[in-house]
């Protein structure tokens, strides 16, 4: 069964908005039944802010910027719209080599590193600002969108929203993405 449900992972969901998200990194019993939903065989896609779920249930699979203690502490990406390439084979054969991956808006999510088990999916160079009174740092290859197996399921983290844009083809619009990594 390709979708399972996500009852017991609580009142959290799929939200994308700017709003207060950190309410969910205190209800650790929503924390753990993501933890479970995806040993016990679901798929789980994450985005951006929701980043602190990765790193909950999973810290060694993706290692995000800055000290994993504290809240948004790797919520410093710049806005910028790059040409992000495309790793995994089987979404070149259909994306293509690259593919655009627009960052409107500042403080979104930035992956510094991943584990021996998750494969990066796609990768590009991006700008982030570690502090205000830093000046921005370039970052070339950055893992954008990765994904890693944990029990009998799996879960895709992307750096970027997934959401509605124009497309030079269906072939590249972020559900079609979702949808073909989910059914690889």
């Amino acid at each position: 069964m390709l979708f399972r449900s996500t009852r017991g992972l609580g009142a959290f969901q799929y939200n994308n908005t700017l709003l207060e998200d950190d309410s969910l990194l205190l209800d650790t019993a929503a924390l753990d039944n993501a933890c479970s939903f995806v040993s016990g065989g679901g798929s789980l896609v994450v985005t951006d802010w929701a980043y602190e779920v990765v790193e909950y249930c999973w810290p060694d699979a993706v290692e995000f910027f800055g000290d994993d203690t504290v809240a948004d502490a790797a919520q410093v990406g710049m806005p910028d719209e790059i040409s992000a390439d495309v790793l995994s084979k089987d979404l070149k054969d259909a994306l293509g080599p690259a593919i655009g991956v627009t960052f409107d808006y500042s403080a979104w999510s930035v992956i510094e590193s991943v584990g021996g088990d998750t494969e990066v999916l796609l990768d590009g160079g991006i700008s982030y600002q570690p502090s205000a009174e830093e000046l921005p740092v370039d970052a070339p290859d950055t893992p954008l969108m990765v994904r890693f197996t944990e029990g009998r399921g799996q879960v895709i983290y992307s750096s970027f929203h997934l959401r509605s844009e124009e497309h030079t083809s269906e072939l590249q619009s972020p559900d079609h993405l979702v949808c073909r990594l989910l059914l690889e």
